[in-house]
């Protein structure tokens, strides 16, 4: 479930960093972002500022990443009826599909 907290316009609840986040990769995880996600993050927050990437390239990075997060959601919205929602899952990565053999429980082709 969200949690779609309201603003008056000034500031939000969801702005204040969680206790203990001192650098990116902290928030990152905090919010339990997926890859692309974590990608636009820290693209966004360096831009311009890294001697390897100018902004352009940045601003690159972000909308390919971006695009691929649309195409993922998109996805993810468009599963054939046919696998209905005991295949569904929300992990890290989002809504994803359960393989034939997976439950919520255990998937034996995520095991590491």
């Amino acid at each position: 479930m969200r949690d779609c907290s309201v603003s008056d316009g000034s500031t939000a609840g969801y702005y204040q960093l969680p206790p203990g986040c001192t650098e990116l990769q902290d928030l990152i995880s905090h919010r339990n972002m997926n890859a692309q996600d974590g990608e636009i993050f820290r693209a966004i927050y360096r831009k311009g500022r890294a001697s390897h990437s100018d902004e352009l390239r940045d601003a690159k990075k972000v909308l390919f990443y971006a695009q691929a997060e649309v195409k993922r959601l998109e996805a993810a919205q468009s599963v054939p009826e046919s696998f209905g929602h005991q295949n569904q899952y929300t992990g890290r990565g989002g809504v994803m599909l359960h393989c034939p053999d997976c439950t919520a429980e255990h998937c034996p082709c995520m095991a590491n």
